[in-house]
């Protein structure tokens, strides 16, 4: 690929802004959205981006079973949004910290440009970056999806 994209954010103006870059390191702004996330990954493609929760793998102890996990944007518009019952089956499985509870892990892409989660459920679920949407579970416990 002669092309590669970069995700620049700016957490004091809260804007993101996705540029091309050239073999020779020349930039240029392709796209631009208001926010700013402490987990976020942008595809290969540079069009699009996904954001997860502000506690990263953590979640407060009055967490709500609906909290949006992950944000999925298509240049910079929002496409979908998966919620945390979205992502684990008993919520009696989050695992309990010294002061929070941990729901599983951000991966990140894979080879094949979908973005992979693991819940503590010992899971792992591959989203389609195009709309958001479970692709298909990569691993389940004794074969359950």
């Amino acid at each position: 690929m002669d092309q590669k994209f970069s995700a620049v954010m700016n957490p004091e103006k809260k804007i993101i802004t996705v540029y091309r870059v050239s073999k020779d390191g020349k930039k240029t702004e392709l796209w631009s959205m208001y926010g700013w996330f402490r987990v976020a990954g942008l595809s290969n493609d540079g069009k699009h981006l996904v954001s997860g929760h502000d506690g990263m793998n953590l979640l407060p102890l009055n967490h709500k079973k609906d909290e949006v996990m992950l944000y999925f944007f298509n240049e910079g518009e929002l496409i979908n949004y998966v919620t945390l019952d979205q992502l684990i089956k008993d919520q009696s499985n989050l695992q309990r910290t010294v002061s929070h509870l941990h729901w599983g892990n951000y991966l990140g892409f894979d080879e094949e440009g979908r973005y992979i989660v693991e819940t503590v459920e010992n899971r792992k679920i591959a989203f389609d970056v195009t709309t958001g949407k479970p692709h298909n579970h990569i691993t389940s416990p004794k074969g359950q999806n």
